[in-house]
């Protein structure tokens, strides 16, 4: 019992110490965070380039109001490559000042394609339904990489009235011209339609598709949850004999999740 009091006596002998040199640690630690903030706005006042996009790319490393700012100013920087690096950082910032600079920048096509495409790209990470009419704007774009971004953020929108309104572009979207943005949209379907489905039929029914192996698993993947009917069922058995293990292995998992298929056991 002694040795127990003893023991708290000597704790609360240095308590005190303690908290005070845990404070001067925190303080000392704020100075330290402030001061690298302030080298980066020093550094950005830089004349060249490498410096400049230097302190850009430090930004996330102290997300603070200040390094917003620094950012919301890079934007238009006069080099491009920083512009797009300062757009794509802006997007750990939730908050309005960054997600209306990223929603001006998508809808500005004096600026370069590839800053674009970043701040598209930053916005699909807000998967806000505020963002929907700027991804609209962009799914029709002549640039394929500005529209597989544009179909990225609009499929990510986690709103149930937007979700159900995408599908019209969702099929558009399949539909397009490059198959980069089709695998694009595949990736990001979430969302069950009978219409969807007749598109995964029609693809993978048409013999000259068997060929496109990665399409094929994607649409096979995309599968899950749909009742398929019997000219699909006859399909997916003769994938069974496919020469690609994964095309062949998706088609039985397909099969086997058909309650009507299990009941014919």
């Amino acid at each position: 019992m002694i040795n127990y009091i003893r023991f708290l006596f000597i704790i609360l002998l240095f308590l005190p110490a303690a908290c005070k040199n845990t404070q001067l640690s925190q303080s000392m630690q704020k100075k330290v965070y402030l001061s690298e903030i302030a080298n980066l706005e020093n550094d950005y006042k830089s004349t060249v380039w490498t410096i400049r996009k230097n302190a850009v790319l430090k930004c996330g490393e102290y997300p603070s109001e200040r390094t917003m700012q620094l950012l919301i100013r890079a934007v238009n920087d006069t080099h491009t490559s920083i512009q797009a690096e300062a757009v794509n950082q802006l997007s750990i910032y939730d908050n309005n000042s960054a997600f209306n600079t990223l929603i001006n920048i998508s809808q500005d096509r004096t600026r370069s394609d590839i800053v674009r495409i970043s701040a598209l790209n930053g916005l699909s990470r807000y998967k806000s339904e505020k963002a929907f009419p700027v991804f609209l704007d962009n799914i029709n774009d002549k640039n394929n990489l500005i529209r597989q971004s544009a179909y990225r953020g609009l499929l990510r929108i986690e709103d149930k009235k937007i979700q159900n309104l995408s599908i019209d572009y969702i099929i558009l979207g399949l539909n397009d011209e490059s198959t980069s943005v089709q695998m694009t949209v595949l990736d990001e379907i979430h969302i069950k339609s009978p219409l969807i489905y007749k598109i995964y039929k029609d693809f993978l029914t048409s013999k000259e598709n068997h060929n496109k192996n990665t399409m094929m698993i994607k649409i096979l993947k995309g599968l899950s949850g749909y009742d398929i009917d019997d000219e699909l069922e006859q399909t997916l058995r003769s994938l069974l004999t496919n020469n690609n293990t994964e095309i062949r292995l998706l088609s039985l998992k397909v099969l086997k999740s058909q309650p009507r298929l299990n009941k014919k056991r």
